[in-house]
């Protein structure tokens, strides 16, 4: 039988480092990408609880108690009042979630603020987690040297070829791909508010976030608020 050389032997341990080194970018990129999500999903827990604390220890002020900027005066009420942001996390709205929280929480102390990813629809997402799972299908395949087009009788592309003979960019490649596709998925540019069940303010059909002012008289002139309104001529 013919005996293996020091170079067939090299070969050999070779594929075991690609697949180390491989897999190690890719549990990297992902422990990223876990942390990044529970992070900005314990930010939004922890804007939860401190609205509620706040509720529940913090005297009801009067009206001339609030000021914004000096001499700008926002109502009170004694009521207490909901507010929910839905928003998108993969397109970075998470920041400014977090800021127009405490911007509500500051001047109007008995409105409790949460908010959430907006869902973009259960088909979306059952592509993206298809394609999470494509991915590391494919990845496993080529850290292995496995042709699946073999199993169905099909023609290799040269595309294949070239993935499992350039495995660490291949698979870096698959990565980034994949992953865009699933971000842009996931992506809806949504930034909704509700006060009290009802939408005061949607991204999707203007364009924008608001600004601070806009926000704070739009909770102001809600009218739930009633004889608390006695500020309101000022805007």
């Amino acid at each position: 039988m013919p005996t293996q050389g020091p170079q067939q032997f090299a070969m050999a341990e070779r594929p075991g480092k690609w697949i180390l080194v491989v897999l190690s970018v890719f549990l990297v990129m992902t422990a990223k990408d876990l942390i990044s999500s529970r992070s900005q999903t314990s930010a939004s827990s922890s804007d939860n609880i401190d609205n509620n604390n706040k509720v529940k220890s913090s005297p009801p002020l009067t009206p001339d108690a609030n000021i914004i900027g000096g001499d700008a005066h926002f109502p009170t009420t004694k009521k207490i009042s909901t507010m929910k942001f839905y928003y998108c996390i993969s397109c970075g709205y998470a920041k400014a979630y977090q800021e127009y929280a405490s911007l509500i929480s500051e001047n109007f102390p008995n409105v409790i603020v949460s908010g959430e990813n907006y869902s973009t629809g259960t088909v979306r997402s059952l592509i993206a987690n298809a394609l999470n799972i494509a991915r590391m299908g494919i990845i496993f395949l080529i850290i292995m040297n496995k042709n699946p087009f073999v199993y169905f009788h099909m023609a290799t592309p040269q595309v294949w070829f070239w993935l499992t003979q350039h495995k660490i960019p291949g698979c870096l490649l698959i990565f980034f791909i994949t992953n865009t596709l699933e971000a842009n998925l996931m992506s809806s540019g949504a930034f909704e508010i509700f006060l009290n069940g009802k939408q005061i303010w949607s991204k999707l059909e203007t364009g924008r976030v608001p600004s601070h002012q806009e926000l704070l008289r739009m909770v102001a002139g809600n009218t739930q608020f009633g004889d608390d309104m006695m500020y309101m001529d000022k805007y």
